[in-house]
């Protein structure tokens, strides 16, 4: 009988040459999870480098490959560094949970895309931090969106500059989620332009942060939905017809920091119906026909702080048929044809409890201007009818102030109310002024 061949040995032990391999292969896969769960942990901390020339389309490719590791383990820091300029096009960012992005790169691209240069989205965070320079030179462009819809994401600024540089473009558009703002710089130089776009998100300016708007026609920080707090950092006014905080009926807290207007016609804050609440801080008019708070329509409450109205022609506060409350802090015009409070329209108050409204009101310069209307020729016979009868005596009754009188009632020595009339409305408003009425008034 003929002994098997050798090729038929090897055939016959393939089965369990099989199972071996398997055997082994499934204890190489046990023994090295443990592995490669330490290099999915080492690889969530990464960084990631522009380099002149890149395009946006792998800048994007390499940053969110790096985002989507560090997502894996749900933690993570991704570092993003180097410089790039002159790249056209736009980046889309989706930032996991738990990770957190840190550019500190240089970046000046022409953004072609109406959504934004970088677009951000997710429930991670996004930090601008020292050393970086984010620049969009497109008209009508933005340099940073935060897109509808992404109520976790968080976006801070420790250091660093946004800037969007041509006309009509935004730096900086808050649209979901949350921000603190607590360092760097955001600008807009073009003309119709906007620093900061608050809507639908929560923002927070504080420390040592600067916004500023330098063209003409710009708005520093535009509130259209969310909510805005300024309690540090500084916002500079320094294009003509311009504005530092505008906002349409969201209100605005300032508690510290500095607003300043040094662009001609701008105003520091202004509000359409909005309410402005004012408790520290402070805001300044230094230039010809300037305004440091403004309101068409809503309300100005003050209960700390200075406004100041520094030059010739400017204004400390203004309302058109709005109300200003004042109980604390300081409202002054320091220099002849300065005006602490300015009223223009029909319904248009301010009420004075427990505060010295500057020195140029009060005490100081007689150039300072308390309250200015518009020429008008109300009836005398009117105004007297409309008096109260509560047993107050008549200090001293202004002449004619266009629209509104001023009468001037004594409730005891050096605490005078103002009652401001208005005859086209048959009401009045009574002010408690809590010091000695100036004589260049009475």
């Amino acid at each position: 009988m003929n002994e098997p061949s050798g090729s038929d040995n090897r055939q016959q032990s393939n089965p369990r040459r099989q199972i071996n391999m398997l055997l082994t292969l499934l204890l190489t896969l046990v023994l090295a999870a443990p592995v490669t769960f330490q290099l999915v942990t080492a690889f969530a901390d990464q960084t990631v480098r522009l380099w002149q020339g890149m395009y946006f389309s792998t800048m994007q490719h390499d940053i969110q490959l790096a985002l989507d590791i560090a997502g894996a383990s749900h933690s993570g820091t991704i570092l993003v560094y180097g410089n790039n300029s002159g790249a056209t096009g736009s980046m889309q960012l989706n930032i996991p949970a738990g990770v957190t992005l840190i550019w500190t790169a240089e970046l000046a691209g022409n953004a072609d895309d109406p959504a934004g240069m970088i677009v951000l989205q997710g429930s991670g965070r996004f930090e601008i931090a020292e050393g970086a320079a984010i620049e969009s030179t497109h008209p009508g462009s933005i340099a940073i969106s935060v897109l509808a819809g992404n109520p976790d994401l968080e976006f801070t600024i420790t250091g660093g500059t946004i800037h969007a540089s041509a006309d009509n473009s935004c730096a900086l558009n808050l649209a979901s989620g949350s921000a603190i703002l607590s360092g760097g710089e955001v600008l807009v130089s073009g003309a119709s332009s906007t620093a900061v776009l608050l809507d639908s998100a929560e923002l927070l300016v504080t420390d040592q942060a600067i916004l500023r708007c330098q063209g003409a026609e710009d708005t520093v920080l535009r509130v259209i939905d969310g909510k805005a707090t300024i309690s540090g950092g500084s916002i500079e006014v320094s294009g003509l017809h311009s504005k530092g905080v505008l906002t349409a009926e969201n209100p605005v807290t300032i508690s510290g920091g500095r607003i300043s207007v040094t662009g001609s016609d701008s105003f520091g804050v202004y509000s359409e119906v909005a309410q402005v609440r004012i408790s520290g801080g402070r805001l300044e008019a230094n230039a010809p026909g300037s305004i440091a708070v403004a309101t068409a329509s809503g309300q100005i409450s003050i209960t700390g702080g200075s406004i100041t109205a520094a030059v010739d022609s400017s204004s400390a506060l203004f309302a058109h048929q709005g109300e200003i409350t004042i109980t604390g802090g300081t409202v002054t015009a320091t220099e002849d044809g300065s005006h602490a409070v300015t009223l223009t329209g029909f319904g248009a108050c301010v009420y004075l409890a427990g505060t010295v409204v500057g020195p140029s009101v009060v005490v100081g310069n007689e150039g300072g201007i308390v309250l200015e209307v518009n020429p008008g020729e109300p009836s005398d016979a009117r105004a007297q009818s409309l008096l109260p009868s509560d047993g107050l005596t008549v200090q001293a009754v202004s002449e004619s102030k266009g629209d509104f009188y001023l009468y001037y009632w004594s409730l005891a020595q050096n605490t005078p109310t103002i009652i401001i009339l208005y005859p086209t409305q048959l009401s009045l408003k009574r002010i408690v002024w809590n010091s000695e009425i100036p004589n260049s008034l009475l």
